[in-house]
C-alpha cells in the first residue's frame, strides 16, 4: 500500500503542474492588442515553470524517498525546467526584451523575416531569427475587451487593416528556443502592434 500512496502523490503532482503550465499558456477573448509579444510572454513562462518545476521535484521526492529527499527533488525539478528554458532566461532581462521586441516589429513593418545579434545585459551575444509571414485579418475585438455589458463605450473597437505572423528564435551559446507564433496586425491608425488572440 505504501507504493501506491507514493504513486498518487505523484500523479497528483503531474497534473497539478500540467494544469499550472497550461493557466499560462492560454489565451482567452477577442482579438485585440496584446501586452505582450509570443516571445515575452515564453520568457515569462519559463520563470514559472522553473518555480512549477522545483515544487514537483520536491513532491516527487518526498513521495518516493520522504521528507530528506524533497530538497533533492526540488534542485532536480528546478534543473529540468532550467534546462528548458535555459536559453530564454539568458534574455530576461528588460532591456534585452526591449531590443528582442524592436528585431520583431521591424521584421513585422518591413514584411520581411531578419536576423540581428544584439548585446545581453549579462554581456552575451544573442542572435535574434524572426521569421514574418502573411495572416488573415481577424474580426476586430468589442470596445469592451471581449465582454458584453449594457454600457456602450465611446471608443470604437480597433479596426485591423492588414496582418502578418512573426515567430521568432533566439540562440545564445550555440543553444537555441523559439517561441510561438505572434499575430501583429496594422491598426486603422497606421500603427503594427501585436494582437492577442
Amino acid at each position: 500500500m505504501a507504493g501506491t500512496g507514493k504513486l498518487r502523490i505523484v500523479l497528483i503532482g503531474t497534473v497539478v503542474a500540467s494544469i499550472a503550465l497550461q493557466g499560462c499558456a492560454t489565451t482567452s477573448g477577442a482579438p485585440g492588442v496584446a501586452g505582450s509579444t509570443a516571445t515575452e510572454q515564453a520568457i515569462g513562462q519559463c520563470a514559472a515553470s522553473l518555480i512549477i518545476s522545483a515544487g514537483v521535484g520536491a513532491l516527487i521526492g518526498a513521495a518516493i524517498g520522504g521528507s530528506n529527499s524533497a530538497g533533492t527533488g526540488a534542485l532536480v525539478g528546478a534543473a529540468v525546467g532550467a534546462g528548458a528554458c535555459a536559453v530564454l532566461l539568458q534574455v530576461a532581462d528588460e532591456e534585452d526584451k526591449r531590443q528582442i521586441r524592436e528585431a520583431e516589429r521591424a521584421a513585422v513593418l518591413a514584411n520581411a523575416s531578419r536576423s540581428k545579434t544584439i548585446r545581453t545585459k549579462s554581456g552575451k551575444t544573442a542572435e535574434v531569427t524572426t521569421k514574418v509571414t502573411a495572416a488573415p485579418i481577424p474580426r476586430a475585438a468589442p470596445a469592451d475587451g471581449g465582454t458584453t455589458t449594457a454600457v456602450a463605450s465611446s471608443e470604437p473597437p480597433p479596426a485591423f487593416t492588414n496582418c502578418r505572423y512573426s515567430e521568432q528564435t533566439i540562440s545564445v551559446d550555440g543553444q537555441s528556443a523559439g517561441s510561438g507564433r505572434q499575430l501583429w496586425c496594422r491598426l486603422d491608425t497606421g500603427d503594427w502592434q501585436p494582437i492577442k488572440s
